[in-house]
């Protein structure tokens, strides 16, 4: 991966949208560490389980005609 870091800022010069830039290569070397406590702490905002945020998702989905309902 060090070693094809350079050439994709090669390759992101010279194709339109290219699979894999610079950003990318650093990130799975390096990976991202997110922390939300200012968010909960200054917004007040509350984080969802993934399963709730998935079914509440689908309902959206649903009640738009989107995804069947299940139940009909």
């Amino acid at each position: 991966m060090r070693a094809a870091a350079p050439l994709t800022g090669v390759i992101a010069r010279v194709r339109e949208d290219p699979a894999v830039c610079p950003a990318t290569i650093r990130a799975l070397l390096h990976g991202h560490r997110y922390d939300g406590s200012r968010a909960t702490r200054e917004l007040g905002l509350v984080y969802r389980s993934l399963e709730d945020t998935l079914e509440r998702v689908l309902a959206w989905y649903r009640a738009r005609g989107m995804v069947p309902n299940p139940a009909a």
